[in-house]
């Protein structure tokens, strides 16, 4: 297994609810602020008249306009002013963060830009799309491109030509690019990295979305930990670290935290797309251990991804309590009952808390309303409901955060903070990228109404090559998928195509080691589930036929929207 050199953190920046600065967001979790509250439905384009009696709760990001500078980014490619949220807010983060790292001297071609963003539509590309389908002149088309739009402008302002690259792995979206950026850093394929995540998905999309999820708190209470506890709050905002070699750093550089380990796993195939699994999570946990040869019963506090959803949180307090097996205390929170869950930003949202949290030598504490859950209590897990000094147990303190996601998504970071005495040295040379060859041993394609490898080649071996036309019917196997017809019935085709290609690219290729086994897609966000907030929209009363704009929304177009 890959050892994992330490990552300094020397740029922070954030675009939150409450919080325009790292420094904002420290502040509101030791003053136990509660970060989000309720909307009113005009706010989110529900008319007076609608059918819907949801209510509206959700960490939102307010008076964005009074600090976002867009000259400072210096775009040619598009109008800074006119930005959707979904860029706008990344892009202060990330300026915020490089100008906070001093502005790095590195080559172009060595910094690189990497992304964590949801891929469901902004609110601009609902807008869009909702003037298309009502005849009407449509506004800038750069607000379909709300997926891989952030990272492109993000290096466009830095002058960054590196890799860049926007993910989605759900709720550990911005820890699985963190662990990108830092296996990038440490092959020496660059020398600088921006990270950051963004979750501007147009409001109503989170709100009916996790509804047909039954995950949405109909209190409208974010409280982790907590019996009664019945569900999560919906959060938007961005966030953005700038990261180095730790043995790169100058004497005079800050440095917030290094990153010692992060492991990465995914449980889908365990219970299914929405049941968490610890054994899973576990993984996760592991690997991040395994990789930095650290011992975890070294950790002092444990960031949770605890959201306030009951069966949720009990796995994930069962499981880390087996984990940290042998601790005689490990002080615990969460940051979703300050700010509710900020999905694809949790992760660096919950980075900036801890190193807050470092630099003031403090464990934070986690507003608790209620008795806590039966897995909670009797375990080395300690909930803090009150602040308590950091004391250094093992020469230097250390934390570490846990993302688990939809899809069987799972993240665990650990964070150490910054001693020059533990600095490690600089090595004579520059760590060179692994010369070993890469072997395609599987590939299949799906073109038009040509649904396998076998129908696009004899199509293209025939003469004259007959035109494809339109794709008629896409389709996978459930059984194959382990996924009910219903929930299949209901997916993207984008997703159903994706299935049914890569079982025929495995049909010919050995079962590998699935514990070392990768698994990236590349698709789009799903425009038609701006249907969804377009069809509350249009409910102004009991006669308008909301049917005829799109069915009602349940769990299963939800998962099959997932990009």
């Amino acid at each position: 297994m890959m050892r994992f050199d330490p990552i300094a953190i020397v740029g922070q920046g954030c675009v939150l609810p409450g919080a325009f600065h790292p420094d904002a967001l420290t502040k509101a979790i030791f003053d136990k602020q509660l970060l989000y509250g309720p909307v009113a439905p005009g706010e989110l384009g529900v008319p007076s008249g609608s059918r819907n009696r949801q209510k509206f709760v959700s960490g939102r990001v307010r008076g964005f306009d009074t600090v976002f500078d867009p000259k400072r980014a210096r775009l040619k490619s598009v109008d800074a002013a006119t930005l959707d949220p979904v860029c706008s807010w990344p892009l202060h983060a990330a300026l915020d963060a490089w100008k906070d790292a001093g502005g790095p001297k590195v080559r172009a071609s060595a910094l690189g830009v990497f992304v964590a963003n949801l891929s469901y539509p902004s609110a601009g590309h609902v807008d869009y799309a909702s003037r298309l389908w009502r005849g009407e002149e449509p506004a800038d088309p750069n607000s379909v491109r709300n997926s891989e739009l952030p990272a492109l402008l993000i290096a466009e302002a830095l002058r960054a030509r590196g890799p860049r690259l926007a993910l989605d792995a759900a709720c550990a979206s911005s820890l699985y690019a963190i662990e990108i950026a830092c296996r990038k850093l440490q092959t020496g394929a660059i020398d600088c990295a921006v990270v950051a995540g963004v979750n501007a998905t147009d409001n109503l999309i989170l709100h009916i979305g996790f509804k047909a999820l039954n995950a949405i708190s109909p209190s409208g209470r974010s409280r982790p930990f907590v019996q009664g506890a019945d569900g999560l709050v919906p959060s938007e905002g961005a966030a953005a670290v700038v990261l180095k070699r730790l043995h790169d750093v100058e004497p005079a550089e800050r440095v917030y935290g290094v990153i010692r380990g992060v492991g990465v796993s995914n449980d889908g195939r365990r219970k299914g797309l929405l049941a968490p699994s610890g054994d899973g999570q576990q993984d996760s946990m592991r690997r991040a251990y395994d990789v930095s040869g650290i011992d975890p019963l070294s950790i002092d506090y444990l960031e949770c991804h605890a959201t306030g959803t009951p069966v949720g949180d009990g796995v994930e307090v069962t499981a880390s309590a087996a984990f940290f097996e042998g601790a005689a205390r490990l002080p615990t929170g969460s940051l979703k009952a300050n700010a509710g869950h900020l999905i694809t930003v949790a992760g660096l949202a919950s980075l900036l808390k801890l190193t807050g949290a470092m630099e003031r030598e403090t464990l934070p504490s986690t507003p608790i309303d209620g008795q806590l859950i039966d897995a909670a209590s009797g375990t080395q897990l300690d909930i803090l409901q009150s602040a308590e000094p950091w004391e250094i147990r093992n020469g230097v303190r250390r934390a570490a955060i846990s993302n688990f996601g939809f899809g069987g998504n799972n993240a665990h970071l650990i964070l150490e903070e910054y001693r020059p005495t533990r600095r490690p040295s600089r090595p004579r040379s520059r760590p060179k990228q692994s010369a070993e060859d890469i072997v395609i041993c599987g590939a299949a394609i799906m073109a038009g109404p040509d649904r396998n490898t076998d129908a696009v080649l004899r199509r293209l071996m025939n003469q004259p090559v007959l035109p494809a036309g339109p794709a008629a019917e896409i389709g996978a196997d459930a059984a194959s998928a382990r996924t009910p017809p219903r929930d299949l019935v209901q997916s993207e085709p984008q997703q159903l195509a994706i299935l049914s290609v890569v079982e025929d690219a495995l049909s010919s290729v050995r079962a590998a080691d699935k514990a070392r086994t990768g698994v990236i897609t590349a698709m789009g966000c799903a425009a038609d589930s701006a249907r969804w907030p377009f069809r509350e929209r249009c409910d102004t009363g009991p006669g308008v036929d909301l049917d005829s704009i799109a069915p009602a929304l349940d769990s299963s177009m939800v998962l099959g929207a997932m990009a």
